[in-house]
């Protein structure tokens, strides 16, 4: 269940909704997009990796928000071939580039 708020020039109303969503592997299949340059990820980072056909689709670079799971998505990142690239990151961002699969 997500909230939803919509705001017009006179009134403010606030409603629960329903929301399909499907993991992203299956988008990326629905899309044939095999091959990602930069994947940005912002909350609940690690389901998001972790549900991700790492033999079905390559990612060069990946952005993720820094929270509670910052041990975690530093270990399956180094697992899956990743490193911290530090040069573009921030206090809230990491940024991780694939050590294997160079961008052009």
């Amino acid at each position: 269940m997500n909230v939803v708020v919509n705001v017009d020039e006179k009134d403010v109303t606030v409603e629960n909704k329903s929301i399909a969503s499907l993991p992203l592997s299956t988008l990326l299949k629905l899309h044939s997009l095999a091959h990602i340059d930069y994947l940005s990820i912002r909350g609940n980072s690690l389901p998001v990796l972790e549900s991700i056909d790492w033999d079905d689709h390559v990612v060069y670079v990946i952005s993720v928000e820094v929270d509670q799971e910052a041990f975690r998505i530093k270990e399956f990142l180094n697992r899956i071939g990743f490193g911290r690239d530090t040069r573009f990151e921030s206090t809230s961002i990491q940024v991780w580039a694939n050590k294997e699969n160079k961008p052009l």
